[in-house]
């Protein structure tokens, strides 16, 4: 309320000061139900309002000063949500931790929120020498909460990187874009290896760039970004996808002179586009950026840069784990009938809600006609280049996922094809991914995005080759909180997830070009681009192609 009353009185600096307090007030409040919860609304309102106070400074005076005041709110607002991420995956990933980590994790969560509760009491009653006591004893606590939840995840809260350090940490092939989108302003800090950082301010139309991508993704009887073409004859909203690239993508593109592989640190929106669908004019021709060369790679926030590559990898032989083509209930219906399908499905679970689950959402999981086909090429692919383990039918389960002897989280490269789903899909679970539930009554068969974020993900490459696996809870003006967080949170260097529904006809030609291609040498984000320039030739709608996309660290 002190920074809007100082900036609607034109005074600026005043207004970042009282602006910082707040973030330091907010940032001290866990919220109890996630992401959901008022105190991540206000966080978010804080860091938008310190965001677009910096950038008029910045603006006025454009100084380094005044362009790493801006970074750090960027930045501070886009790790927030890793911070957060634990609030969001809750008790699931409580539930997977060691008995006594679990036990120790809820008491100092308790302790933190009576300490809380104290704090305030005592500011209320003007007691400012206990309350300060009360406050320490809260920054230890958390400490302590940190301390066991980075034994299992990224710790997002040591630091955020400067601009120099953010851009020092890339490799001399890459360049990196982190955005910022709103409806009153839209920028992006350009950042090159052995180069000053710079800002451009971008022409974004943001509402008509809502309506292009809501349109794309829910036009009735079309697969998302099915409709869209590299000329000016898709419209919507006044967009096309030449125009898109006129406000979102040239103005950064013009800073790289022949530097063709870029890194987006996304914002808002960017989380759910695919940006190789937008185009350009070559030789009085239009052409979508694949076709122009360009590879594109996602990372949530520029902090996993200073983290990644210093997790420990798993050494030797590279090893790759395939889960493939659960068996799912109506496949069990099918072959045995109702009655029995359903007894198959409950035997021997004796927990209640395990009991619910499955019976409220099993039904809904229909088979996969090319996910075996799919998990069999991968498999005859690797062989020879190292380890395989394959997991099919009633094996691609929660049970075998979470095995301490295949270790699935130590492979090298992990494969999954399986049902995704959101919280638009299954609104009463976190975003996962639907296993079997034959042979395995310990567990739903719904592997959730908090019990994933238990554990400790060593790997190289996750592919998830599902529907859906790159959403979860999207908040306009913020960011996106889903499987992605969790892999990367849990120590994975980089992932293939899912922009939207993969289409089951395409996706194992897909990836039979795609580990071809990583086979014989190809980082996985090149050979992503590879095998979406050849599936081009065969399906030529963008949502066979763009549905993937590369998050993590490229290089």
């Amino acid at each position: 309320v002190s920074a809007k009353a100082a900036l609607s009185s034109g005074d600026v600096p005043a207004a970042l000061k009282f602006l910082d307090q707040a973030i330091e007030v907010m940032e001290s409040v866990s919220p109890s139900d996630g992401t959901n919860s008022q105190a991540t609304a206000d966080k978010l309102d804080v860091y938008r309002t310190a965001i677009e106070t910096a950038f008029r400074l910045y603006a006025g005076s454009p100084t380094e000063e005044h362009a790493a005041m801006l970074w750090r709110y960027l930045e501070g607002m886009k790790s927030r949500q890793w911070r957060e991420m634990l609030a969001t995956t809750g008790a699931a990933f409580l539930d997977r931790l060691p008995e006594n980590e679990g036990a120790r994790y809820r008491s100092l969560n308790m302790e933190a929120a009576q300490l809380l509760a104290k704090t305030a009491f005592l500011d209320l009653r003007g007691l400012v020498k206990e309350a300060d006591e009360a406050r320490n004893e809260l920054q230890d606590v958390r400490s302590s909460l940190r301390e066991i939840a980075g034994r299992h995840t990224v710790d997002a809260a040591r630091r955020i990187p400067s601009l120099k350090d953010a851009s020092e940490a890339l490799h001399p092939d890459w360049a990196a874009a982190n955005y910022y989108l709103s409806r009153t302003l839209s920028f992006a800090f350009v950042l090159e290896k052995g180069k000053s950082p710079r800002l451009v301010r971008l022409p974004l139309d943001y509402d008509s760039f809502f309506v292009y991508t809501l349109w794309m993704r829910t036009l009735p009887d079309a697969v998302e970004f099915q409709s869209v073409r590299s000329n000016e004859a898709v419209m919507a909203a006044g967009v096309t996808s030449p125009r898109l690239a006129e406000q979102l993508f040239d103005p950064v593109a013009k800073l790289l002179g022949e530097k063709k592989k870029l890194l987006v640190i996304p914002h808002d929106l960017l989380y759910t586009f695919p940006y190789e669908t937008m185009s350009v004019e070559k030789g009085g021709k239009w052409r979508y950026l694949l076709d122009e060369g360009w590879t594109f790679a996602e990372l949530p926030s520029a902090f996993l840069l200073d983290t990644t590559d210093s997790r420990e990898r798993s050494g030797g032989k590279k090893r790759l784990v395939v889960m493939a083509d659960p068996e799912y209930y109506p496949m069990l219906r099918k072959k045995l009938g109702a009655d029995e399908a359903r007894k198959v499905l409950l035997a021997g679970v004796d927990n209640p809600l395990v009991q619910q689950i499955r019976e409220a959402f099993c039904k809904f999981m229909a088979p996969l006609r090319n996910a075996r086909r799919e998990g069999r090429y991968l498999v005859e692919q690797w062989k020879g280049f190292g380890d395989v383990r394959s997991l099919m039918g009633a094996d691609a389960s929660e049970k075998m996922l979470y095995d301490p002897e295949t270790k699935v989280w130590e492979a090298h490269h992990v494969h999954i094809v399986c049902h995704g789903y959101d919280r638009n899909s299954i609104p009463d679970l976190q975003p996962g991914l639907a296993l079997s539930p034959v042979d395995d009554n310990e567990n739903d068969s719904f592997a959730q995005m908090g019990e994933l974020a238990a554990l400790r993900w060593r790997s190289e490459l996750v592919v998830l080759s599902a529907c859906d696996t790159g959403l979860g809870d999207l908040f306009i003006g913020d960011g996106m909180v889903g499987l992605n967080t969790v892999f990367l949170a849990g120590g994975a260097k980089g992932m293939l997830i899912s922009r939207w529904r993969v289409p089951d006809e395409s996706a194992p030609d897909f990836m039979k070009v795609l580990y071809a291609r990583i086979v014989a040498g190809e980082p996985p984000v090149d050979a992503l681009s590879s095998a979406k320039r050849e599936l081009k030739k065969t399906y030529e709608e963008a949502s066979h192609w763009a549905v993937f996309k590369y998050v993590g660290i490229p290089w």
